[in-house]
């Protein structure tokens, strides 16, 4: 048996890691290039190089280490509530917020692919909102942080 929506998780419902959320920050972008910006999502090492944009464009200043064992993911007009693992996937349920910002970590040590494909989908329409892929090797994913400075 799959969950609510097999477009989304289209894989039976156990063979998904349910990943617990941890919101480090979150509320309205400071600032924003534009009135109608689209949904994106940044994930993992990749914040180091978004470090400086986010602060210049967004008005958001993000820490440049995260607790040990997790992967951070930064979403910009986007409001995620839940996490999934399977293969190479991690799938995210959310909704669009216009000039809403988040920044969360996920459990780390649940990966067990060094390729990540990350999707953020409406939970009632099954529309993708954003995604990011990246390839982390699995000796990045075990530092003591998941982002270094």
């Amino acid at each position: 048996m799959s969950f609510q929506n097999s477009v989304i998780f289209p894989f039976p419902a156990v063979q998904y890691i349910p990943l617990a959320i941890t919101k480090i920050m979150e509320g309205d972008l400071p600032k924003s290039p534009s009135t109608r910006q689209s949904a994106q999502l940044i994930a993992g090492p990749e914040l180091n190089s978004w470090r400086e944009i986010l602060c210049r464009n967004y008005g958001v200043t993000i820490p440049k280490i995260f607790p040990a064992l997790t992967f951070p993911v930064f979403a910009i007009n986007l409001q995620v509530t839940t996490a999934k693992y399977r293969g190479f996937f991690v799938t995210l349920l959310g909704s669009k917020a216009q000039g809403h910002y988040q920044l969360f970590t996920i459990p780390a040590e649940r990966f067990y692919k060094p390729k990540l494909f990350c999707q953020v989908f409406d939970p009632v329409s099954g529309i993708e909102l954003a995604r990011c892929s990246l390839f982390i090797p699995q000796t990045e994913l075990w530092k003591p942080a998941a982002v270094n400075p």
